[in-house]
């Protein structure tokens, strides 16, 4: 049974090594300690047995939050772990008085796709040619008080 808790220095090098695994354009270490020392930032863990198995990062603005990453080790996937990271977070928003939540997903990425349907956000455009290798991306918002 996973557990979702806040992420710490110490889980840095346990998730960069998960954005390895997950993303052809990982975060390195240092960009992960830069980001969770943002006194806007969140970022979460899924912890199984001792070991970080999964993250989400998100970026808190006033009513805004931004959704920077969400990865589970390969291992881990199918057991609902992500889903478990993307609505604590979103509750952790909401309880700060966030209203949107807004991320973008590669074209490509049916699994994470079929996530943010079941959570409820709405596909609301597309940023063409957003990621380095020029693949598009969905713009995905939801409005936290349907969570």
């Amino acid at each position: 049974m996973c557990i979702v808790r806040g992420m710490t220095t110490e889980d840095i090098h346990a998730v960069a090594l998960i954005e390895k695994e997950c993303f052809g354009e990982p975060w390195s270490e240092a960009q992960l300690q830069e980001s969770l020392g943002k006194d806007y930032a969140r970022f979460l863990v899924a912890v199984d047995d001792g070991e970080v198995v999964g993250y989400v990062g998100a970026y808190i603005l006033g009513e805004d939050v931004d959704i920077t990453n969400v990865a589970v080790t390969s291992s881990s996937r199918g057991r609902g772990v992500a889903y478990s990271l993307m609505s604590s977070v979103m509750r952790v928003a909401r309880e700060e008085g966030s209203t949107i939540v807004r991320l973008e997903c590669r074209v490509s990425n049916t699994p994470a796709r079929a996530l943010y349907d079941k959570l409820g956000f709405e596909s609301v455009g597309v940023r063409p040619r957003f990621y380095q290798d020029l693949e598009d991306a969905i713009m995905y918002e939801k409005h936290l008080q349907e969570v």
